[in-house]
């Protein structure tokens, strides 16, 4: 009964804003079982054209789990939905790690109780994928996507729906994070035409589709189409969300992105202060997509020679991304490595050295000992000793970023930079018979 009442209240507080209140009252009479919820969402997403997935997700925010009698939970279909629940929470809090496991353990009860194709498979696929983009796994990520795409064309005949687009979209924000910036673009391009198809008119759904696709053509070194496609889904978003919301914030950043590439530095950080603004108004202080706004702008910073600016903004950055990311995240590792580096060159040694360390930790967790990586991070950390005058302890790093990069054909041009800063440093310790044996590297 507790079940119902929750329902019942969630149902009143979605349809306390809108027209449809009678109507969805008058779908409350289905059972409490995990069948409902389909049916369920298919006559919102009829009711709403926007915003479906969020309404949808406030009714089953507010429903509670309740463990069928005799179903353990690792083969409970009801539980497994409590878990996605629980990760779309963790995720949009912006805790990724967390958010993971209770996906992967919601995918491994699904794929036990569905056999062959079914929507549930599909939709679980789906998240994985969803959660894996977001922890900077995009083959992976990739893998999911395709996988539930293949399984829905395989039910649906590759007609054209709604769930296929999004699909077809999240490939496309995959191939695009590795880099595969033609293949994204197809994939992009047909999510937006068949959104079009589909709706017909101002949709959220072609918002992002528009935005994506103005990325990718950035990409693909046609910057001038895609500010159009941005400004299109800008203007199409303001119809929609007079007040601003996310996505809104999504698209400014993009085109501070175009602006970027294009070297329109002032128009790039504008854009990135009205998207950062928006983004502290609608999400945690430490939600990673602030983070990110943050560290654009920090890159800007760099560029434009202001550098301890920077070094503030990379802080901000790092203290975000360690709430919502494991240690050795590849997005910790940058943050780290940058910091290390506006240290060194703000001549602030021992502060950069502390971050460099912390990055060659990392790397002696992941790496072999003899990976270019280490060699590279030992030669930072050698840098840094330099300019503390610790001249026996960089050298100490230097021969090791050597003996590294040595063991290497055809030798990496890293090499050179390494024996210069050998050299120099046993300069500074009088040993001028060891710097001619040296010397032959750099011929």
């Amino acid at each position: 009964m507790n079940h119902l009442q929750n329902l019942s209240r969630a149902f009143r507080t979605v349809a306390s804003s809108l027209d449809n209140h009678r109507r969805i009252k008058s779908l409350f009479g289905f059972n409490a079982h995990r069948g409902s919820r389909v049916s369920l969402k298919k006559e919102i997403n009829f009711l709403f054209q926007r915003d479906t997935f969020d309404i949808y997700q406030t009714i089953r925010f507010n429903c509670s789990y309740i463990p069928r009698e005799g179903s353990p939970e690792d083969s409970d279909p009801a539980f497994a939905s409590s878990l996605i629940n629980e990760g779309q929470s963790l995720k949009k809090q912006g805790k990724y790690a967390e958010a993971y496991k209770s996906f992967q353990r919601a995918h491994e009860i699904i794929k036990r109780v569905y056999k062959g194709d079914h929507q549930n498979i599909v939709e679980s696929l789906y998240w994985m994928g969803d959660i894996l983009l977001s922890l900077g796994k995009p083959q992976e990520a990739l893998n999911y996507f395709k996988e539930a795409l293949e399984m829905h064309n395989n039910m649906h005949k590759e007609e054209d729906n709604i769930d296929g687009a999004t699909l077809l979209n999240e490939i496309g924000h995959a191939l695009t994070a590795l880099g595969r910036h033609q293949e994204s673009f197809d994939y992009l391009s047909r999510a937006l035409v068949m959104r079009k198809k589909l709706y017909g008119r101002d949709h959220i759904h072609i918002v992002q589709s528009l935005v994506n696709v103005g990325l990718v053509l950035n990409e693909l070194e046609k910057p001038q189409e895609g500010l159009d496609y941005s400004r299109q889904a800008l203007d199409m978003n303001k119809r929609l969300t007079p007040n601003g919301d996310l996505m809104s914030a999504q698209i400014l950043h993009t085109m501070a992105a175009i602006f970027k590439g294009q070297g329109k530095l002032d128009s790039a950080l504008d854009y990135l202060q009205q998207s950062l603004e928006l983004k502290q108004k609608l999400l945690p202080e430490n939600h990673p997509e602030i983070a990110m706004t943050l560290n654009n702008m920090s890159v800007i910073m760099v560029i434009l020679g202001k550098l301890q600016e920077a070094l503030d903004l990379g802080k901000r950055v790092l203290a975000i991304y360690k709430n919502a990311y494991q240690d050795d995240h590849p997005q910790i590792l940058e943050i780290l490595n940058g910091l290390g580096v506006l240290a060194l060159k703000l001549g602030k040694a021992e502060e950069g050295l502390n971050y460099l360390k912390c990055v060659n930790e990392i790397y002696l967790k992941n790496y072999p000992k003899d990976s270019p990586e280490i060699a590279s991070s030992v030669n930072k950390i050698g840098m840094a000793l330099f300019l503390l005058k610790r001249y026996p302890e960089a050298k100490v790093h230097f021969k090791q970023a050597l003996d590294i990069y040595s063991k290497s054909e055809p030798k990496p041009p890293e090499t050179k930079k390494v024996v210069n800063n050998l050299i120099l440093t046993l300069q500074k310790l009088g040993k001028l018979e060891e710097v001619e044996q040296y010397r032959s590297y750099l011929n």
